[in-house]
């Protein structure tokens, strides 16, 4: 009905509203593009070694000099439970030299077009790290969140979201430039949205 096409348009006006791209920040070094049949094609480089990754390594680093000597004794007098104790330090390490050393250092690229999107990442010297695609549809939009805090300074990353999946770009880029980014993927999936919308309702020729 014409109401029901209102309603329909109104709330897409809205959703565009909430989405709308920002200005490219000064400064930003994310390659934003869109190819003649409208897909996003998004860039994504690696942050670089900044304070949080710097101070990050330095952690991870006094971590390990703690807990390796000590699983080194451990296993040496075969005091198994001892060892199996520090597992839980080792998977604490780990983790801070993923999202502080690790994260920060991928580039992303990723495309989405009316009905699929692509992602890739990957470490320097090529290294794959993430190859995944699906429906467009199946993606819910991007958000900006803390991924690390490091002696209080916090550390953002763009999140991807599909259903209970979500992948980080840009880790450690600055927070106006991922929030950038976000707005981009969100404007892209909001136009594609209210396309097929438009379809569903257009009347038969």
């Amino acid at each position: 009905s014409a109401t029901l096409r209102l309603r329909q348009a109104e709330r897409r006006l809205a959703d565009a509203a909430r989405s709308a791209p920002r200005p490219r920040p000064p400064g930003a070094t994310t390659i934003i593009d869109r190819s003649d049949a409208g897909t996003l094609l998004l860039t994504v480089p690696p942050a670089g070694l900044g304070g949080s990754q710097l101070m990050g390594g330095a952690f991870a680093a006094a971590w390990f000099s703690a807990i390796v000597p000590a699983t080194v004794s451990f296993v040496a007098t075969g005091a198994v439970m001892g060892a199996a104790f520090l597992a839980p330090f080792w998977l604490a390490g780990g983790l801070v030299l993923k999202t502080t050393i690790l994260d920060p250092a991928k580039k992303t690229t990723l495309s989405i077009g009316e009905y699929a999107w692509e992602l890739s990442q990957s470490l320097p010297g090529g290294i794959a790290t993430r190859d995944d695609r699906g429906a467009t549809e199946e993606l819910a939009g991007a958000d900006v969140a803390v991924s690390v805090v490091t002696n209080g300074v916090p550390t953002y990353a763009c999140r991807l979201v599909a259903g209970r999946t979500a992948w980080g770009l840009g880790d450690g880029l600055p927070r106006e430039e991922l929030e950038w980014v976000a707005s981009e993927i969100n404007d892209q999936l909001a136009q594609l949205a209210e396309a097929r919308a438009d379809r569903k309702i257009a009347p038969p020729a």
